[in-house]
């Protein structure tokens, strides 16, 4: 509001365009006002940085209507105020039907150098304005261009498209003229199975609610082509006035999802048959192991009993890694408070001692996060032995939680590698059991990091958790 203001004012008494030239720049400090006694004398004054013309009607060469022709030829926007004695409605309809931006009767000119000035001020003001959002919009509308995404505005109930970028030309396989014209139209790209979907959430905005939907679209082909569409409504008194939003291409993430779970399910085939194969003579040879004993206490028998208890739980392991995937598909709000006592208890190691400490809610695959607790829990009864003390709460920098206990930690130099498949440090352990952990917290996109515990022994740190407020 402090920048100055270029002003040209044209009368053909010399005199008089000084005297209001003085007093307007005295009405207000912001103007800048040249002054010139003709069409030709005021039109070559006129530069880029001129915001305002001011002109009598009645000129010597010519009248204002003229200024105003000859001025908008080169800046077409220009604001030109006719500031004259010439009062009548003819002169008054030809100014307006030509153009002029205001019009003004000088009267007692000293009673109107307030009026004019503030006339000046507020139409050049309105002026940047309009060009500053019109320069926003220009901008907008060039990086919109640039998005993959389709980026939309409706108004309140659909019936409206006051902006769609051309991505839509290539998302939804229409012509945006088409969308512009028939704003119901897009529904007809949808697949007709999803439709009635479609269709559904569109009335859930326009009552007020936010959505995320994913949905196909109708192509011509073999391939499926998925979008995911994400809309608000912008509410305003109780109403929704505008609906805004983005839609993507997903097809590519939807065949990768879609390959990941025919891995998975193929693999969770493979590891079924291999454990079946390997439990038929697990079975034969428990079998006939409880029959020596039986017969006689053998020292070799227990060797025996040892080797078949390791088989069963790589057998166990080897399932339970396999069914993990790489992904998660449903995640709720878990207390964690009752998840970790439900797997302590599960564990049933009287000797060991829970304190669970944390009182949080996060978002997390409910069966998946009692298989984190549970592997640590029995993790820490293995290495630190029956009696060790383990305790989960809240990390202090609120990225996460941690499961820690006494024992006797894992050095820096093997950190990493106990993360890794079939790796153990002790003879007894399968090496699946961190391997699991693992899995489980990439899959739900989070970090595990393991660092030494407050009394020496191991903790193992999951960051990136969304907590429930």
């Amino acid at each position: 509001m402090s920048e100055s203001i270029q002003v040209v004012h044209i009368d053909d008494e010399p005199d008089l365009a000084r005297l209001v030239a003085t007093n307007l720049e005295r009405e207000n400090n912001r103007l800048s006002v040249q002054a010139a006694t003709s069409v030709e004398q005021g039109l070559n004054q006129v530069g880029d940085r001129t915001e305002c013309i001011v002109s009598d009607y009645q000129l010597g060469d010519g009248t204002g209507l003229d200024v105003l022709e000859a001025a908008r030829m080169e800046y077409p926007n220009i604001p030109i105020i006719l500031f004259t004695d010439t009062g009548n409605e003819e002169v008054a309809s030809r100014a307006i039907s030509a153009g002029v931006t205001d019009y003004m009767i000088k009267g007692t000119i000293a009673e109107q150098y307030e009026l004019l000035a503030t006339k000046i001020a507020n139409t050049v003001e309105q002026r940047r304005v309009a060009h500053r959002a019109d320069q926003v919009e220009q901008h907008l509308h060039e990086l919109s261009e640039q998005a993959d995404d389709v980026l939309f505005i409706f108004d309140g109930d659909w019936s409206d498209v006051l902006f769609i970028n051309s991505a839509y030309e290539t998302v939804f396989e229409q012509p945006v003229e088409m969308i512009k014209d028939t704003p119901s139209v897009f529904v007809q790209a949808v697949h007709p199975d999803d439709r009635e979907r479609v269709s559904m959430s569109m009335e859930r905005v326009s009552a007020g609610q936010s959505v995320q939907i994913d949905y196909r679209i109708a192509t011509v082909g073999p391939d499926e082509k998925w979008v995911e569409s994400h809309v608000k409504p912008v509410i305003v008194d109780g109403d929704v006035i505008r609906i805004v939003g983005y839609t993507r291409d997903i097809s590519q993430r939807k065949a990768q999802v879609q390959e990941l779970r025919r891995k998975n399910d193929q693999l969770d085939r493979f590891a079924s048959i291999v454990a079946h194969d390997l439990r038929n003579p697990w079975n034969v040879a428990n079998g006939f192991l409880e029959a020596a004993r039986s017969r006689g206490d053998n020292q070799e028998l227990e060797a025996v009993s040892d080797a078949l208890t390791r088989m069963d739980q790589i057998i166990t392991n080897l399932l339970e890694l396999a069914r993990i995937g790489e992904t998660v598909d449903e995640v709720e709000p878990i207390s964690l408070p009752d998840l970790t006592e439900a797997c302590w208890n599960s564990i049933a190691e009287p000797e060991a001692t829970l304190n669970n400490e944390t009182d949080i809610t996060i978002y997390a695959n409910n069966i998946r996060l009692a298989q984190i607790f549970e592997n640590l829990f029995r993790n820490a009864i293995e290495h630190a032995g029956t009696d060790v003390t383990i305790t989960v709460d809240r990390l202090d920098d609120e990225s996460g939680f941690f499961v820690e206990d006494d024992g006797p930690g894992v050095p820096p130099s093997k950190r990493q590698t106990a993360l890794e498949w079939g790796v153990s440090t002790t003879d007894t352990g399968t090496g699946f059991g961190l391997a699991i952990v693992q899995e489980i917290v990439e899959a739900h996109e989070w970090s595990l990091q393991i660092t030494t515990g407050a009394e020496g022994g191991a903790k193992f740190e999951i960051t990136d958790v969304e907590f429930v407020e």
